[in-house]
């Protein structure tokens, strides 16, 4: 009888807390919940967010290093950035000591791509799997890297396989000098979570919880409260639509202060509501509860949080930037908006409100494109054929 091989993983992801999954987090929980098993096994390192050093997680190793922070913003939060990819390394080596490591996956080519760089120098027939996630613009990430350029470059050469979850970032990696082929595989949707179809009175409710009437026009935006996000111009936007028209912001960051204050002096603040932040399994119905989805974003990876909208059957608005244009075509699967012009989402916003023919059209081709294309199970099968590549 044939033995099955085991490969070994190790995850280097600057954070993995169960409570507050972002982007690069919700990916690495759909596809290693879905790929790890009898021949693919996984020991996640991450930094401690939630007090919780070592956990099992749907069959899945989390060991989560150094001082409990929740904020990674302020300054104690960058310096623990910085000091992750070195004891991630470290850590990553104790394991390698006690078991048969076959590879390293870095979420991203920034803290824990250094932290998988450190091991492939150590380790050479380890497969170097690093994966591309980042949201930020191109030029902003050659901003943070200019004083280390060449061994940020090494990250890159280095690596034994680059995937990516867009055509922008396929592109970035080759000019940070991966020689190989790129493997561009997005990320995606639980569809059994994030669908249209919503429990009896579920509108209602989350209406009546954030004190929104429900002849109201609501828009949604989940989004983290930082500058690419650009919530900034929804904000603006409101200035420019009726009063029945009202804004629910999903999510928390540290430029909250600073658009409630914009939200004031643009006369808007009353029809704002502020949830903060929520759980990822809370989305769905927040969602639904709205009638348009925006986030007119100055750079994305990709953008989850369209896909996670589009899976629940509202009508998004975008900017054409980054991974974007990838799955959201104009006027068929979603909406453009202008970079950083309040006065054009809010006639966006308008025209989905008066011309529903068209908005259903739009509302239904993005629905059949996720569950064509975008659900997790498929994802997860093509990223397990990279677990099992064999270094030469």
């Amino acid at each position: 009888m044939q033995t099955t091989k085991t490969y070994n993983y190790i995850v280097f992801s600057l954070t993995y807390d169960y409570e507050n999954l972002g982007g690069a987090e919700v990916a690495i929980k759909e596809i290693v919940k879905r790929v790890a098993g009898e021949s693919v096994c996984f020991d996640i390192i991450a930094l401690n967010t939630n007090g919780v050093t070592h956990e099992k997680l749907e069959g899945v190793t989390v060991h989560r290093i150094g001082p409990q922070i929740k904020n990674l913003y302020g300054f104690w939060g960058y310096l623990l950035k910085y000091w992750y990819s070195l004891c991630a390394f470290f850590y990553a080596y104790k394991i390698a000591k006690k078991k048969t490591i076959n590879g390293v996956w870095s979420m991203m080519a920034s803290y824990a791509g250094f932290a998988g760089l450190l091991f492939k120098w150590t380790h050479k027939n380890t497969h170097f799997l690093l994966t591309l996630q980042e949201g930020d613009s191109i030029e902003y990430i050659k901003k943070r890297v200019r004083f280390f350029p060449h061994i940020y470059k090494k990250i890159f050469k280095y690596a034994d396989t680059v995937q990516v979850i867009s055509n922008i970032l396929a592109d970035f990696a080759k000019e940070m000098g991966f020689r190989g082929n790129v493997s561009i595989i997005p990320n995606g949707v639980d569809c059994e979570h994030f669908s249209p179809e919503a429990p009896r009175g579920e509108r209602l409710t989350i209406r009546q919880k954030f004190n929104i009437h429900m002849d109201t026009k609501l828009i949604i935006t989940t989004s983290r409260l930082v500058k690419k996000n650009a919530i900034h111009t929804i904000i603006n936007a409101l200035a420019f639509l009726p009063l029945k028209y009202q804004l629910l912001i999903v999510g928390q960051g540290p430029l909250e202060h600073d658009l409630r204050f914009l939200a004031e002096k643009r006369g808007v603040n009353k029809r704002i509501a502020w949830s903060g932040f929520q759980k990822h399994e809370a989305l769905p119905q927040l969602l639904r509860s709205a009638d348009v989805f925006a986030r007119p974003s100055l750079s994305e990876g990709l953008g989850n949080s369209f896909l996670e909208a589009m899976a629940c059957g509202i009508p998004v608005i975008a900017t054409p930037v980054g991974g974007i244009v990838d799955f959201i075509e104009d006027k068929k699967t979603g909406y453009f908006c202008a970079i950083e012009n309040p006065k054009d989402l809010a006639d966006v916003i308008l025209i989905i409100s008066r011309n529903t023919e068209e908005s259903d059209r739009v509302r239904s081709n993005a629905l059949a494109l996720i569950r064509n294309t975008y659900t997790w199970d498929r994802i997860a099968i093509q990223m397990k054929e990279l677990f099992k590549h064999e270094n030469k």
